[in-house]
């Protein structure tokens, strides 16, 4: 099968809207026009029921392969349903991954393990899922399914990949919480290293993981942010990109909701570099893919290295609002030193106007706020000065 409509094409500049336009080209008039059914034509709907958490499409077998949340139950549990699609039209082809034992399949995964790591077979599909161990809520652990068939079907290792250790040892409102969020894992083939990694969602920041193998993981260090008003992290993922300029950054992004303190309930993101232990962020502040309303539990899509243009574009635009910063903080130093200067005439300082298109930087709040320390593998919490949350961790 090929792919006659570029993704680089149709996700430069605009994004979803030219990806609408190609799609309503290559629809047929008649298809377009059919009232019969109110299903929608551009977007993928389950035959029946309920679906939520669309995961991110990988290709196999030459064709898109998309996993969902699925369940008859309106918001309840399921397991992941699978359907194949040329970006037009979509092919369902049922349950892979069901419910088993009572226990329902929550939000991961999916790679193409083409380097054999997991040895199940070069091509083999490989997929990370949260499930709640013996439906337990707060033993949220993270268990791999393996296909042989391209992904039409799934066999589960019985035991889970990753243990949730915090929901054993739990005993504190608080770390009963951290032990109740602990889902959503995404994995990321580290070439400069030859080995993956992993990020998971926790309650107030992320883990980081390493594994040569997809079985068997290493905690890293966690990734917090200075803003906890900003919720917990759902669905983060991590991985490398080339901006429009030609470097290359390593990208942390989540669903968060900040709508409590009149930010986006979106997509948030950080730019930074990953050296193999931790993430170091080129600015704790975060960055947001959608200013819009509510977008919840983003997978951001990839494909041959190749992300979604439209976190290309938001990455390409904040180096260019740094780029433009750099003069003014520099012309405000010479502005401060010809005051200073000796017989300079008393003048107060030039108001600078902030433009529009800078996002406002994120209040930290009081002059004392609550960090979990990154080189604990439980995020226990300590206090720490403002400045301190500021500083790069090594």
């Amino acid at each position: 099968m090929s792919f006659e409509i570029s993704r680089r094409t149709l996700l430069q500049g605009a994004g979803a809207g030219a990806f609408g336009l190609a799609l309503t080209a290559a629809v047929p008039a008649a298809a377009r026009a059919d009232t019969v059914s109110q299903r929608a034509i551009y977007h993928m709907t389950p035959p029946t029921a309920w679906l939520c958490d669309p995961q991110r499409p990988i290709v196999s077998g030459g064709q898109y392969q998309l996993y969902y949340l699925h369940s008859n139950i309106n918001n309840g549990p399921g397991g992941w349903d699978h359907a194949t699609t040329d970006g037009v039209s979509f092919t369902h082809h049922g349950t892979v991954m069901p419910i088993s034992g009572g226990v329902p399949v929550w939000s991961g995964c999916l790679v193409v393990d083409t380097g054999n790591t997991a040895g199940f077979g070069a091509g083999a599909v490989i997929a990370l899922a949260t499930r709640p161990t013996n439906n337990i809520r707060k033993y949220q652990e993270q268990y791999l399914y393996w296909s042989t068939d391209g992904g039409f079907s799934f066999t589960m290792l019985p035991d889970p990949v990753l243990v949730n250790n915090d929901g054993r040892t739990a005993q504190t409102p608080a770390e009963i919480d951290n032990a109740e969020w602990c889902r959503d894992p995404k994995v990321h083939w580290d070439a400069g290293r030859s080995e993956w990694v992993l990020i998971l969602g926790r309650a107030r920041y992320a883990g980081i993981y390493t594994s040569p193998d997809l079985r068997n993981w290493t905690w890293r260090s966690n990734f917090d942010y200075p803003n906890h008003d900003l919720g917990g992290i759902e669905c983060p993922d991590i991985f490398q990109m080339t901006a429009g300029d030609g470097t290359s950054h390593w990208v942390i992004g989540a669903s968060m909701d900040a709508y409590g303190v009149g930010l986006p309930m979106t997509y948030a993101y950080w730019t930074g570099t990953w050296n193999g232990t931790h993430f170091v962020a080129d600015d704790l502040t975060p960055q947001w893919l959608d200013w819009g309303g509510l977008v919840r539990r983003g997978d951001v899509a990839k494909h041959r290295g190749t992300h979604h243009a439209a976190t290309r574009h938001r990455v390409d635009e904040q180096l260019e609002v740094r780029r433009a910063r750099r003069p003014h903080r520099r012309d405000r130093r010479l502005q401060r030193a010809e005051l200073d200067r000796p017989g300079a005439p008393s003048r107060a300082p030039a108001r600078r106007t902030v433009r529009a298109s800078e996002q406002p930087d994120l209040d930290v709040g009081g002059p004392r706020h609550v960090d979990r320390d990154s080189s604990r593998p439980h995020g226990e919490r300590q206090c720490r000065a403002p400045v301190e949350r500021a500083r790069v961790r090594a």
